[in-house]
């Protein structure tokens, strides 16, 4: 006889991009100081590798084809996950705890929109399902 027991554990993962490392980090405070008082799991803000794109120009566009100019773009990376405190198999429950993820963006727009000038945000929600199967014999 087989018995089967399924857990499911709903995430959000919250990717933000800045060409300003100092914006970034404030709103990331900003980000984890909300999200605790409402009591979310949260891990982060883990630090991506900063992508570095260099372009070089000639200064002059007839002569001295020697004398060149570099400029550089960097792009810094943040990366959080939410997760329920207590998730449980009910649907009900879990999208409740998403929307509450969702209502906690939509507060901290609000509440601080300046930070959200200059930045790039990328949310992702993700189901991860387990599924134990017993065998009793």
């Amino acid at each position: 006889m087989y018995t089967s027991n399924s857990k499911k554990l709903y995430r959000v993962l919250l990717s933000i991009q800045s060409f300003d490392s100092n914006l970034l980090d404030q709103s990331c405070r900003i980000i984890h100081s909300i999200a605790t008082q409402d009591q979310i799991l949260i891990s982060g803000p883990v630090s991506l590798p900063t992508k570095r794109r260099l372009f070089t120009v000639l200064r002059s566009p007839h002569i001295d084809k020697k004398s060149r100019e570099q400029f550089q773009i960097s792009k810094h990376m943040r990366f959080f996950t939410f997760q329920l405190k207590n998730p449980s198999g009910d649907l009900q429950n879990n999208t409740r705890g998403i929307f509450h993820i969702n209502q906690l963006l939509a507060s901290l727009y609000t509440q601080h929109p300046h930070i959200f000038f200059g930045l790039n945000f990328k949310v992702e929600f993700q189901i991860n399902e387990t599924l134990q199967i017993s065998i009793n014999t």
